[in-house]
């Protein structure tokens, strides 16, 4: 059992190592910039959005499609896809929020999980500034070991502090169980950030 632990314990440190290489944020991509998705739609047309808030002077769409799925603004200031923060390569997008800061208004927080199934303990937070371009980053994405791993969310905990945001209510469009694949499981919209 020890033996096993311990190569359980050495195979996972080695691919989180592989993940603190990562190049820096790229800046915002716009609509223009992500191609067309069959499954998913843009805000003038097609599918509606999953979850839609106004925050920060913008209105931001959740489109939940596996791994496709992408946070958008789609006010009048133009479509803007939000980029994957350093750490969430292989996470997506699960929920997002509006977070009032004592310093300077509003700010959009976005939670990353799985695409699929989905994890309901294993979630990511990032706060996103104006131009929507994430403020924290999750490299690696897990922090401990193997008894006590946990989501790296050291970086939103710090820019939460720097900020002086409020606790966001993050709100999850509902999302299929592994226990019932078929049913969209129901999340509680008005959960609060741990």
């Amino acid at each position: 059992m020890h033996t096993l632990k311990s190569a359980i314990a050495v195979a996972l440190a080695c691919s989180l190592a592989a993940c603190s290489d990562r190049p820096p944020v790229a800046p915002a991509a716009t609509a223009a910039d992500i191609p067309e998705s069959p499954m998913l739609s843009s805000p003038s047309g097609g599918s509606p959005p999953d979850h839609e808030i106004q925050c920060d002077g913008a209105r931001w769409a959740l489109f939940v499609e596996g791994e496709a799925s992408r946070v958008q603004r789609t006010s009048d200031a133009g479509p803007l896809v939000l980029p994957k923060p350093d750490g969430m390569e292989d996470y997506v997008p699960v929920g997002m929020g509006c977070a009032n800061s004592a310093a300077d208004g509003e700010r959009l927080v976005v939670a990353y999980g799985e695409a699929w199934p989905g994890c309901n303990i294993c979630e990511w937070f990032f706060v996103y500034d104006h131009d929507g371009r994430p403020l924290n980053h999750s490299v690696p994405p897990m922090l401990g070991d193997l008894d006590s791993l946990r989501p790296n969310n050291d970086g939103y905990i710090n820019v939460t502090n720097q900020l002086r945001l409020q606790r966001p209510d993050i709100h999850y469009p509902p999302r299929a169980r592994t226990t019932d694949p078929d049913i969209p499981a129901q999340r509680d919209a008005n959960a609060s950030v741990r």
